[in-house]
Parts: structure tokens; sequence; C-alpha cells
């Protein structure tokens, strides 16, 4: 999906990582564990998307609500998602390496798995409802030798406009440590990113995300 973007970015072209039409098949090929009947898991993951659509470093968060079935579906999301290569971002036709939000939702009915895939961590919910693809961040330059993995997650939230400019972020988690924090805030600072999008157009967001060893 192509988006065309006017104003401060004038002329710049987004288009960002989606599963595509291989969608359908990725949800086929999960093997998820069955739940009670009426049940509603759900399973939100990031990863980084390479250059060619290649998936990396996969983090799922388990649902909360469902412990014991939830750890069983993030195994199965993360096995499937690393066989796959999926659609890959590209900013004025030049394909560049993303940091990707998505979610699996899926809920038991009788015998029936009904299963969405959606491409976003279902943060804006209120604001832009389930079926929007969340904002990307691209063009970020190396943070993790400021860090210790004692000092990791850092969880990053801030707002990306519908031109990509990033405002009111701030950092929340476990580190005590400056020197990690003023890092990933540099990174952060230096990245550009691919704004949310609805329906096609550009919208403004809150994005999140979670810093660990391995991030992007």
């Amino acid at each position: 999906m192509l988006i065309l973007v006017f104003g401060d970015a004038l002329g710049q072209e987004w288009s960002p990582a989606t599963f595509g039409d291989k969608g359908e098949d990725f949800l086929q090929n999960l093997s998820l564990p069955r739940l009670d009947d009426g049940d509603l898991l759900i399973i939100r993951c990031a990863a980084g998307v390479t250059r060619s659509g290649l998936v990396i470093a996969p983090v799922c968060h388990e649902d909360l609500d469902h412990p014991g079935h939830s750890r069983m579906a993030v195994a199965e999301v993360h096995k499937e998602v690393n066989l796959f290569r999926i659609q890959s971002a590209k900013v004025e036709g030049r394909a560049v390496r993303v940091w990707f939000n998505f979610s699996v939702v899926y809920r038991q009915v009788e015998d029936d798995q009904q299963k969405q895939l959606l491409h976003n961590n279902l943060y804006n919910v209120d604001e832009l409802g389930v079926n929007y693809i969340a904002a990307q961040r691209y063009n970020t330059r190396s943070w993790g030798r400021s860090c210790s993995i004692s000092q990791l997650p850092v969880l990053l939230e801030a707002k990306i406009s519908e031109v990509g400019e990033i405002s009111e972020r701030g950092y929340s988690g476990e580190s005590e440590s400056d020197r990690c924090v003023s890092a990933i805030d540099n990174a952060v600072s230096k990245s550009s990113f691919i704004p949310a999008h609805l329906d096609g157009n550009p919208v403004e967001s809150t994005y999140i995300e979670v810093f660990f060893k391995s991030a992007l």
C-alpha cells in the first residue's frame, strides 16, 4: 500500500511493512491452543523487518488473562513468524529496515477458532479502531552498547504525526541508568518514522516500543 503525504514532508512516499497477501497463510499455519468456549486471547508482538522482508528478533507478550494458553500461543507465533518473509517497507521507493508491530487475536467459538491478524499493537483503538497500520521506525543509530541486560527493557511512548514527526516522547521501565536511557533517546530522536495510517491515509498516533537488547 502506497501513501503519498504532502505538507512538511512534501512528496514523501511511504509504503509500510505488512503481511500483505501472506497474512491469511500465516494465520492458517498457526496451531493455537484451544480456549474455553467464548474466550478471547490477544498476543501483541513486535519484530524487525529487513529490507528483503525477513522477520528478525520477534518479541511477543503473553496475555495475562490466559497465562497458560498464552505461553503456548506466543511460542507458536514466534515459530511461524520466523519462517515468514513479508512485504518490506519502502520510503521513496527504497526498501528500508523497520521495527514493526503486529498482533494475533483469536476467539474460541465451540470447535472453531476465529483468528485475526492486526498490523498494530492495539494502543490506538479508541481513536483509530483495530484496522490501522502502526507507525514504523527506521534509520536508527546503534544504542545497544550503552545498555546492559539488567537495564532493559525500556518502554518508549511518543506521538508520531501524520508526516512522521516525533514529539512528546517519554520512557519508563526498570532501568536506573541515565546513560542507557539517554542512548536510546538519542537514537530515537535521530530516527525516521513511517506514520500510522488508516484506510490509506496517514494519521497521528501514539507510538509504543519496548527496547530489548535485540531491538533494531
